[in-house]
This record gives C-alpha cells, structure tokens and sequence, in this order.
C-alpha cells in the first residue's frame, strides 16, 4: 500500500512441514497433530539466523534459514513452553527468552520466568536465568506467559516485557 515491492517472492514457497504426527494426540481420541510455534526472531544482519519458541517443545536456532533446526538449553530451562524470543537489537550476541505461551488457552502453559541467551551468535552460548523477581524478591513471572519482550535500542538494559496470566 505504501507502494514498495515485496522483498519475499511468494509464488515460489514450497511446503515443507510440518506434517502431523500420526495418533500424536495422548489423551482421548487418538488422532494426528502437530505442534505451534509461539515466537520468532530473526537476526537483523544475517537471515540465515532464526530462533524459534514453541508451544511445549522448547527454544531452536537454525544457521541456515529454517533447513536444518538444533534445540538449545533442552535441559537447562524450567519450561518448555517458549512465549516470546527477542535479539538485542544494539547487541546480536544477546538473545532473550520468556517463557510461558500467552495464548490464552487451556492448553497454553504458564512459564517459569525470563531468561538471557549470551554468546548466541557463537558455538557455546551460555544461558542466564532464569529472571523472575522484582526488586523487593517477589517471583513476579512464575505462572505468568511472556508474550513478548522489548529492548531499548538505546540502552539494553532496559527492556519492557508483556505478560498475562498462565493457564
């Protein structure tokens, strides 16, 4: 509308998944489904870097645009259930991670709290977190869903998280 072009050639896309899982469904009838992916965040200089958020499958990074995924921290986060994913924008190195999916849902879980990814661009990236109190100690995210997390492009130490309540 703006009167630019699209950057993304839309009649070329070919399907690739996911394809459901056949009986995935564990309770009642068994029948074939498929997981959601709750956040994104692609890196601002190379497109190639992806993270993704899952509804209970955990956190991924693909180095090659979406061909090839590997999960991060699979054992190391106290939830699976991956809200919102955000790159510094000052510092690409810097990934943060809430947990909790803010869907609303009665099949959304609540979270356990924030989590900061340094050395993300490098082979070891190490986990912080996870963040959950205020500055009196109170646990102000367990059982909350962060929906989303915003970085002060200007000092990144300042960010704004949105939450909701868990289910």
């Amino acid at each position: 509308r703006l009167g630019l072009a699209s950057a993304v050639n839309t009649t070329d896309w070919t399907f690739v998944g996911p394809a459901p899982i056949p009986l995935g469904q564990t309770q009642g009838t068994r029948v074939p489904v498929s997981g959601r992916t709750i956040s994104i965040a692609v890196h601002p200089t190379d497109p190639d870097t992806v993270y993704v958020g899952t509804a209970q499958g955990g956190l991924y990074k693909s180095t090659n645009g979406g061909t090839n995924w590997t999960k991060l921290f699979e054992f190391d986060l106290e939830s699976l259930a991956i809200g919102a994913v955000t790159i510094d924008p000052s510092d690409s190195s810097i990934v943060y991670v809430g947990t909790g999916e803010n869907g609303q849902s009665a099949d959304s879980a609540f979270g356990r709290g924030l989590y900061i990814v340094r050395n993300a661009n490098s082979a070891s990236p190490t986990l912080n977190g996870p963040f959950r109190l205020n500055g009196v100690g109170n646990d102000v995210f367990t059982g909350r869903s962060i929906g989303r997390i915003l970085v002060n492009p200007l000092d990144h130490n300042t960010i704004f998280v949105c939450t909701a309540s868990g289910t």
